[in-house]
């Protein structure tokens, strides 16, 4: 029986993969076995810099090494997967405020967005996630934490305890509005509809965010990160690497509640934090060139999403007065 391809093989199909695919360029290539994995790990590491450009709020961290074949694959292959180092926090509901304030539909369009290119990319954690995350990890699935503790027969000092143990539905929506989780419910239809408005718009960090806004939409989900993300759950594992996490306030409980999440998910034994881990074969030409792609449209995917939420983070959404005239 043969065995398995040695490493220097294994590189040497990956330098191969990556020449043809472009993530090498004809300049740097050698046929030189010694070398040959300094020069996927450079080429590998310019390629992703080169599209990524400079970031400001997000701040990911690849890695890529070949391995041994997982239980039940017949070849080893190209492990590759990213995190981020740091959250950050982030401030935005000035912006939303002025945005629902323009157009009743701009705000959840705007968020919407923002949840997709996080999901297929780094996943931002918001805070019209409040009220859903409670229910669920803090209040039993009931709709505030006192249902919770009288659904459990909690009485005197115990009720007391719990109660005053985590955030209740009146603690959150004293610091965010209650209509800021619905906004969801309203969102443009018509791409051509937010391209008119973001049009109509003097202000360029307005123009810049519609534009944003629409490239994201109109980008397909990136097939190698959102399998990742669904067979996890699958597994029972809850995601706690959010790479963002955005405030309406700096008084709201959204650190608090995500915070909350995380401790309950490594407690339990079942918190990752790696936003994509994807092993991909070296014995097939396509699906090397469709896994480059699949990589490519996800950190396009983060740098839009990053410059899109540095936007709204801008200090000038806090004196911001829009032009009630152009939503009509």
């Amino acid at each position: 029986m043969l065995g398995s391809p040695s490493r220097h093989q294994m590189l040497a199909r990956l330098a191969l993969l990556m020449l043809d695919s472009g993530m090498i360029p004809q300049k740097r290539w050698t046929r030189s076995v010694r070398n040959l994995e300094a020069i996927c790990t450079k080429s590998f590491v310019a390629w992703v810099e080169q599209r990524l450009g400079t970031l400001r709020v997000l701040n990911p961290s690849f890695w890529a090494t070949v391995r041994e074949p997982s239980k039940g694959a017949a070849e080893s292959g190209l492990w590759i997967g990213w995190c981020c180092d740091d959250t950050s926090f982030l401030t935005i509901g000035p912006a939303i405020r002025a945005f629902a304030d323009l157009h009743p539909r701009l705000p959840g369009t705007v968020l919407a967005a923002i949840n997709k290119a996080g999901w297929n990319s780094i996943p931002v954690f918001c805070f019209d996630d409040q009220l859903s995350v409670c229910e669920c990890y803090m209040w039993g699935g009931e709709e505030d934490a006192t249902e919770y503790a009288d659904g459990l027969g909690m009485e005197g000092d115990a009720k007391e305890d719990y109660l005053s143990s985590v955030i209740k539905r009146a603690d959150i929506l004293e610091r965010t509005p209650e209509e800021v989780f619905t906004y969801w419910k309203k969102q443009f239809k018509s791409a051509r509809r937010l391209t008119q408005i973001g049009r109509g718009q003097a202000d360029f960090m307005l123009r810049r965010i519609i534009e944003l806004t629409t490239v994201l939409r109109r980008m397909d989900d990136v097939e190698l990160v959102r399998n990742f993300h669904r067979e996890a759950a699958e597994s029972g594992e809850d995601f706690v690497g959010h790479g963002v996490v955005l405030r309406w306030s700096s008084e709201d409980f959204t650190p608090d509640v995500f915070q909350a999440v995380g401790h309950s998910a490594y407690d339990s034994g079942c918190g990752h934090d790696e936003c994509c881990v994807h092993e991909q074969a070296l014995d097939d030409h396509d699906s090397f060139k469709s896994f480059v792609t699949d990589l490519s449209s996800a950190i396009d995917m983060m740098r839009a999403l990053d410059e899109l939420l540095w936007l709204l983070s801008a200090e000038e959404w806090s004196s911001y007065s829009p032009n009630r005239e152009q939503a009509a």
